[in-house]
């Protein structure tokens, strides 16, 4: 998965504000919502890299491919980590006001 179409993702559930059946939703529950999405979807990922990973008889360009995928895997990672420090930061900032 490119991690750019997974930014553009999650800037369209970002953007999507529109009120559903229930309008009043806390922020604790839409993070721990687009937590588990999150982890489900990095669990997935992982266990696929892994797998490919295990293959005795992969070729150099799977190899390269991979390689990739680790990259893109390890940038959303990160980016996700850096984007929960920064909504703590601010979340905590606001309790503090």
């Amino acid at each position: 998965m490119n991690s750019l179409e997974n930014i553009k993702g999650m800037a369209a559930v970002a953007n999507d504000i529109t009120p559903d059946n229930n309008p009043i939703v806390s922020l604790e529950d839409r993070m721990v919502q687009s937590y588990a999405t999150n982890a489900v979807d990095f669990s997935d990922r992982r266990n696929e890299i892994l797998a490919k990973i295990a293959n005795p008889r992969i070729s150099t360009d799977e190899l390269a491919q991979l390689q990739k995928e680790l990259g893109e895997y390890n940038f959303d990672v990160s980016l996700i980590s850096a984007l929960t420090k920064k909504v703590t930061g601010a979340v905590e900032t606001c309790l503090r006001a």
